[in-house]
């Protein structure tokens, strides 16, 4: 102890060296509340996401039609698969349910989801033609927090030079 303290007193200079020492500690400090701070933020988005079981909509009633444009890896018009209003709390997507597709000759889709107009998630899926024969039926997505009342629509593209269809639901949980 006693070598360590003469260490301390041989390079100590007095004020200069103390304010460092502050300036320094000043500076961990700052960086540790910052640190703190963006653990409580996703600690209150793990809390606010603890959401109530999966649903699905349509619910009880066949999967929406989407329409890609018939010219290849081009979105078609928009399709409304949740009408504004239909879900009255927040809520958030989790995956797309292929229910059907046209395509006799199979092909790769990018489907896109809008949330009032606004992009929310894309995914990709391909499959071996009518019917809907994919490896998987549903695909993940993970979409922000949606509003309550907020209108669900979707664009569809394919590699095919042909206006294709699918049919969806969606799978989501509420807050």
């Amino acid at each position: 102890m006693a070598v360590f303290v003469g260490d301390l007193e041989r390079h100590w200079t007095g004020n200069q060296d103390l304010e460092i020492i502050q300036d320094k500690l000043e500076i961990w400090s700052l960086s540790i509340k910052e640190v703190l701070n963006g653990m409580s933020e996703d600690i209150e988005y793990l809390v606010d996401h603890i959401h109530s079981e999966q649903k699905v909509y349509p619910s009880m009633a066949s999967g929406v039609t989407v329409t890609s444009s018939a010219t290849a890896w081009t979105l078609g018009s928009a399709a409304t698969i949740v009408p504004a209003n239909a879900i009255s709390s927040e809520f958030d997507i989790h995956w797309v349910n292929l229910e059907a597709e046209s395509s006799a000759a199979g092909a790769v889709y990018e489907l896109v989801l809008y949330g009032n107009d606004t992009e929310i998630a894309r995914c990709r899926f391909a499959s071996i033609g009518v019917p809907a024969t994919t490896i998987f039926n549903s695909f993940k997505i993970i979409t922000p927090v949606q509003a309550a009342g907020t209108t669900i629509t979707a664009k569809l593209a394919s590699s095919n030079a042909a206006a294709d269809t699918v049919d969806i639901s969606l799978s989501y949980h509420t807050y």
